[in-house]
């Protein structure tokens, strides 16, 4: 028996919020199945405008 585990979409309970340089935040959710290439595609940002990115709890889901 396989072991799997129901992601709901509607509602993800993480966010990647991304700070630039010029200091302006871009968030997005956090889907496990996405990689950080397609989240900066999703938001127009290269790696270079990036200053810090966190893993923070959505306040939604608290």
């Amino acid at each position: 028996m396989r072991y799997t585990k129901k992601i709901n979409s509607k509602s993800p309970k993480l966010i990647r919020v991304y700070t630039l340089r010029d200091g302006s935040e871009k968030k997005i959710p956090y889907y496990p199945n996405r990689s950080l290439k397609e989240e900066m595609k999703l938001l127009n940002i290269t790696e270079s405008d990036i200053f810090q990115m966190q893993l923070i709890e959505s306040p939604l889901n608290k």
